[in-house]
């Protein structure tokens, strides 16, 4: 038997470009984490 696992869907707007970007994780947190750090270029600002 598989354990039950938590998934995330999430929209962010993008600073740099004002678009709109969807994403989805088992890990919230350290998703957005990542993209307020710069990690992610389409959300970096």
């Amino acid at each position: 038997m598989n354990p039950v696992r938590d998934e995330y869907l999430y929209v962010l707007k993008s600073i740099k470009d004002k678009k709109m970007y969807t994403g989805c994780t088992e890990d919230l947190r350290k998703r957005f984490r990542e993209h307020n750090i710069g990690k992610v270029n389409s959300t970096k600002a």
